[in-house]
């Protein structure tokens, strides 16, 4: 693949933007890949965890909740197919990402058949991870953005009906003010009747405060 710097520049600067307050959780058995991707990682993401197998990561997994699962595919005790349908049953909806040798693709079936969302191929291509890391973190974050907005929708939907259930039930109060006190005017002859005043200035002071 031929790199091209003003996408990666231009990708690049639009993966920090969105994935600064992510989590990721990176599983590679290689320890100096394992440092190289984890310094790489986080120059993007809040928070980057590592494991080195995928019985260490579900341990990991089952502590903390991730945005982000990188996982290579040939490790020992547990590979990341295995691995990534362990993941995929504590939590279906998870965006998983895999690290694949060219030569291991004939497994790649049973990843997409879990459902992992992407690959990256080794030799690892920077454009490639940054592509690939902007597909996953974009889609993680418009999930986010429409779980916020539903939640303010709610919210503000919940304010109405409540200040809807305040404006009925002082349109009621000042309904039965007005009937209190036209029953009361066409019952008395006095003038400075002090009930007829008293309600007088309830009604004045509803009717200012539904102004406001």
């Amino acid at each position: 693949m031929n790199s091209d710097p003003l996408m990666i520049q231009s990708n690049t600067k639009l993966l920090k933007d969105i994935a600064f307050d992510m989590t990721v959780l990176l599983v590679e058995d290689d320890i100096e890949i394992q440092h190289h991707l984890k310094n790489f990682l986080s120059r993007f993401f809040g928070r980057v965890d590592t494991a080195t197998n995928g019985i260490e990561a579900l341990d990991l997994y089952n502590l903390h909740l991730y945005d982000l699962v990188i996982t290579d595919l040939t490790m020992p005790y547990m590979d990341g197919i295995e691995f990534s349908a362990n993941i995929r049953n504590i939590k279906n909806s998870q965006h998983i990402i895999v690290v694949s040798a060219h030569s291991e693709s004939e497994k790649l079936i049973k990843l997409i058949n879990i459902g992992v969302e992407g690959f990256i191929l080794k030799p690892v291509d920077i454009q490639q991870v940054i592509t690939m890391l902007l597909k996953s973190c974009q889609s993680i974050y418009d999930h986010k953005m429409l779980h916020y907005f539903n939640n303010l929708l709610e919210q503000t939907n919940a304010e109405l009906r409540e200040s809807n259930m305040e404006l009925e039930s002082t349109l009621n109060k000042l309904g039965r003010l007005r009937e209190e006190y036209h029953s009361l005017e066409n019952s008395t002859s006095d003038l400075d009747d002090p009930m007829e005043d008293d309600l007088l200035k309830k009604i004045d002071e509803i009717e200012l405060s539904l102004t406001r």
